[in-house]
């Protein structure tokens, strides 16, 4: 039996990237400033792209768990295609409160 995906995207780089242009302002500049003359498609763009923000997501991360508890969770399975997709969960404990939000 075969599954057959179906995607109305053209790619994940470009919808995170459009993602991404929704959510900072400043991605948004680049991208309207640029939009007649550059499409961000070049290897070396891309991975310089993604390793800015990957970056950018592990210093957040670091700056939320700070030296506090916190948890990692990964699990990987199959997609439809057979490439294997990593889904990584991580919790930490909120010094903000002392409740806990689990549900």
């Amino acid at each position: 039996m075969k599954v057959i995906c179906e995607s109305n995207n053209r790619g994940n780089f470009i919808e995170i990237l459009k993602w991404s242009a929704t959510t900072d302002p400043l991605v948004n500049a680049i991208l309207l400033d640029n939009a007649n003359n550059a499409s961000y498609l070049s290897p070396s763009i891309q991975n310089e792209l993604i390793n800015l923000m990957a970056n950018q997501i592990r210093k957040q991360i670091a700056e939320k768990i700070g030296g506090h508890v916190f948890a990692l969770m990964a699990d990987e399975a199959k997609d439809c295609s057979g490439h294997e997709q990593l889904s990584i969960v991580l919790r930490c404990i909120s010094h903000e409160t002392s409740k806990n939000n689990d549900k």
